[in-house]
This record gives C-alpha cells, sequence and structure tokens, in this order.
C-alpha cells in the first residue's frame, strides 16, 4: 500500500504539530531531538538536504513554512509505501507508527491476539452495534472495557441535570 497524500502528511505532524495532520504528534521533546529526528526522517525521504535548508533548520522555521514544508514531504513519501517507510524509520530511531483505518485496526495481529475488539448494541448503529477498541491494559487477567456504549448526544442531559440540582 502506498502513502497517499493525505497519509503521508500524518507522518511528520510530529515535526509540524497543529491542524488536521495530527496522528503522530510528538509531546515532550526538546527542540534538538526534533532537530534531529527531522534531519533523519529526510535521509530516510532521500532528501538530507532539507534540513539544512535556512526555511527548515529548526522546528520554528518549520512551522512558518509547514504548508510547503509538507507539500515537499508529501511528494517524497508517495514514492515509498507505508510500511517500508515506518521501517526504514524504526531502522534509524525515529519514533512512527501507522495511522489505520478501522478495518486495518481490527486486522491488527496485537488487536486480535488480544482480544481487544469489542461491540456495543445501538439501535442507531447500523446493524444494532458499534465495534471499537478496549485498552489492552488488563487487571488480574480481566479485559478492561466499559460496560455499555457511549451516551448519544444529550442522551443523558437530564439526569444529570437533576443530579446537580439544575434541572
Amino acid at each position: 500500500m502506498h502513502v497517499d497524500r493525505q497519509d503521508s502528511c500524518r507522518f511528520f505532524a510530529g515535526f509540524a504539530p497543529g491542524g488536521p495532520t495530527g496522528g503522530l504528534a510528538r509531546f515532550g521533546l526538546d527542540h534538538k531531538s526534533l532537530d534531529s529526528e527531522f534531519a533523519k526522517l529526510c535521509t530516510v525521504l532521500g532528501a538530507p538536504e532539507i534540513p539544512t535548508t535556512p526555511a527548515y533548520r529548526t522546528n520554528s522555521d518549520r512551522l512558518a513554512h509547514r504548508s510547503e514544508l509538507i507539500a515537499r514531504l508529501s511528494d517524497l513519501t508517495r514514492r515509498m509505501t507505508r510500511d517500508d517507510l515506518l521501517s526504514k524509520l524504526e531502522a534509524v530511531g525515529v519514533p512512527a507508527g501507522p495511522i489505520n483505518n478501522l478495518e486495518q485496526v481490527f486486522e491488527n495481529q496485537q488487536v486480535k491476539h488480544r482480544g481487544m475488539r469489542i461491540e456495543r448494541e445501538s439501535a442507531a448503529a447500523k446493524g444494532g452495534v458499534i465495534p471499537g477498541l478496549r485498552t489492552p491494559i488488563m487487571m488480574d487477567g480481566v479485559p478492561l472495557a466499559a460496560e455499555r456504549r457511549s451516551p448519544r448526544l444529550g442522551e443523558h442531559t437530564q439526569e444529570v441535570l437533576r443530579e446537580i440540582g439544575e434541572a
């Protein structure tokens, strides 16, 4: 599978946070780490000169030129498959992960192995159930998952307002 334009942008959301391309945002890193990882990313993409370009030297520079940088990196990522890009980034120590659609999520080996798929009944859902994932955390060998579906918008408003004396 090749990385499409939208997904390719998501690969480096951590280097240009904010906006609709999030998904791999990185938190708690100093700028030196971001700069180093950005340089490694560019090398993997076959464009080691990008980080030395004045417009892209620091994270602040990259944010100031975000649109043009995303366009440039998107063109480069289109040349690789998602899995090849992830493998190469892992090999050079750049944390990255795929942005999966629901089908890919439910086909994931870990999701299957850990029995993380859940289905909650809902009259509003097509087919009467809403698929989802439970947390991988287990307590004393027992999987953790909400026993009921998430509430519909406004479903419990009156009940909550009564509880706090507002209804």
